[in-house]
């Protein structure tokens, strides 16, 4: 129901999460992720303790993020997709070590008319290809 756990200050770390459900079965999920020093962009002494500075992915001033999908590829780079509420529209993200880079994937258009809809998901492939439902 619920993890916690401490990741790196900086290198690669795996996660692997074990339910049993209640029939009894149990499933397994691994999870890579890639800690990034370059995130680090506090003072030395932030830098000892460990806390990582926040990276904005969209810095416009637009109100976002109240839905997003975030999914981590093999090579543990960060995938997401999240929703512009000011201009309804789908926007995707990657995360390559030190910066976030992002494209829309759909929106309205000018004058189109077009309705984006919620709820979305993302999922990434073996080949690290982003998919978008």
């Amino acid at each position: 129901m619920e993890a916690t756990w401490t990741l790196p200050r900086a290198g690669t770390t795996v996660l692997t999460l074990t339910a049993e459900t209640d029939a009894g079965p149990q499933l397994t999920q691994t999870f890579q992720y890639r800690v990034s020093a370059e995130a680090l962009s506090q003072a030395e002494g932030a830098w000892a303790s460990g806390l990582l500075a926040p990276v904005a992915v969209d810095t416009s001033t637009d109100e976002t993020g109240e839905t997003c999908d975030l999914a981590f590829d093999s090579t543990g780079n960060g995938h997401l997709i999240y929703f512009n509420e000011t201009h309804p529209s789908i926007w995707y993200g990657f995360w390559n070590g030190s910066t976030w880079t992002t494209q829309l994937v759909d929106g309205m258009g000018f004058n189109t008319g077009g309705i984006v809809m919620e709820p979305m998901a993302l999922a990434v492939d073996a080949t690290g290809k982003p998919h978008i439902v």
